[in-house]
């Protein structure tokens, strides 16, 4: 596997949302999957709030799917730019995103849709939970591609993953290492995963697609700083 190291901010990566990025001799274009993972020493609230802050620079508004409830809401910058669903089961996500088809219908604006799904699981009636990746398929994913093919949306999913700093890291995407990590002794790091749901010229969601090139992993390394910059690699298999 070739692999090569870029540096860049998380403001210059979301402020590309509408156009290209360019890394010297690669291209990443804008329907392309982005992963974003990046260790933390805030809390989740804080983490979550900067999010929106840097999102609302570079949109109109920003909605915010709230499925794990602990972000503080008195903390949110330009409430007025800033709508907030709280969902307690899949009827109500269903509802909620078709509402959104509704409310982007009859207005001409830009925005983030950002699913929080840190908990990673929605409850779905008789004591069971459900995996988010369940709860975005069928009817569910129709109603987002309508979003993202026919409005100035973007939407994020926010999910939670734990591993062993300088281990590899497995998702559905395929296999990674986690290259840049500050180790505690005896300390699992938590990532935030913020996955980009786009759309291929066939318009299939690019979602959990594995073998979709090229891959690019940003690593953030705490302290947290928005502005500092952080490390990009790219890996070509």
């Amino acid at each position: 596997m070739e692999s090569k190291i870029f540096q860049y901010t998380l403001s210059e990566l979301l402020s590309n949302r509408s156009r290209a990025i360019c890394l010297n001799d690669m291209i990443i274009n804008e329907k392309e999957i982005v992963e974003i993972y990046y260790t933390y020493s805030h809390s989740k609230s804080l983490i979550l709030i900067e999010i929106i802050k840097q999102a609302l620079e570079v949109v109109d508004i920003v909605v915010f799917i709230d499925m794990s409830f602990s972000i503080d809401y008195a903390e949110i910058p330009c409430p007025s730019r800033v709508l907030i669903y709280q969902v307690f089961s899949q009827v109500e996500f269903l509802m909620y995103i078709r509402s959104l088809e509704s409310f982007f219908r009859s207005s001409k604006i830009s925005a983030y849709i950002f699913i929080d799904s840190w908990t990673s699981y929605l409850p779905s009636g008789g004591g069971r939970e459900r995996h988010l990746d369940a709860v975005i398929e069928g009817k569910v994913v129709e109603v987002l591609k309508n979003l993202v093919d026919k409005f100035q949306v973007n939407i994020v999913v926010c999910r939670k993953a734990t591993f062993e700093p300088n281990t590899e890291i497995q998702f559905e995407f395929g296999s990674y290492y986690l290259v840049s990590c500050e180790k505690k002794p005896h300390v699992a790091m938590t990532l935030m995963v913020l996955e980009p749901i786009r759309l291929k010229d066939d318009n299939r969601l690019l979602h959990a697609v594995c073998q979709y090139e090229p891959k690019i992993i940003y690593t953030f390394t705490y302290p947290f700083d928005w502005s500092e910059k952080i490390q990009i690699k790219y890996a070509s298999q």
